[in-house]
């Protein structure tokens, strides 16, 4: 055997191998509350469905609100994921990833209750402000326009 080939030879034993008993016994903590003070703000979100369609094993069964985390740089990662988007699962991913509740899962849910969650999600990542430019189908004429996605009824 080569000394080239030797040197792979001990790195992909290096990077195969399983975590030793000392990292895999490292604690999970929350890093920026314990050690910043930083503690990420969570909304309740009511649902349009109050949990009343879901059957009575479902974890959203008669849950009246669900609670979010705000985006973080994690959820615009998530947004930007050239996979995530091609494969379709973003929004469901980016929704797993600010509920606080991990039991829930964002596929079992209503359409409603999702895009609820969606726009939630949206205020807390860039404001209630939703600024678009549209065109008239009368007159074709481009005009400015904002909504305040938190007057939306739910």
């Amino acid at each position: 055997m080569s000394n080239n080939d030797k040197s792979r030879s001990d790195r992909n034993e290096v990077f195969g191998a399983a975590p030793t008993s000392a990292a895999a016994a490292m604690p999970k903590r929350n890093v920026m509350q314990e050690d910043f003070g930083y503690e990420i703000p969570v909304e309740s979100v009511p649902l349009p469905s109050l949990g009343v369609t879901y059957s009575s094993e479902s974890s959203l069964s008669h849950q009246e609100t669900i609670d979010i985390k705000a985006m973080t740089a994690k959820e615009e990662d998530i947004l930007t994921s050239r996979s995530l988007i091609k494969k379709g699962t973003v929004i469901t991913h980016l929704l797993r990833s600010c509920l606080v509740d991990k039991s829930i899962d964002p596929d079992e849910m209503l359409s409603g209750d999702r895009n609820a969650l969606m726009t939630a999600v949206r205020i807390t990542g860039y404001g209630k402000s939703y600024n678009v430019e549209v065109d008239c189908p009368a007159c074709g004429e481009r005009s400015k326009q904002s909504f305040d996605l938190a007057a939306l009824p739910i």
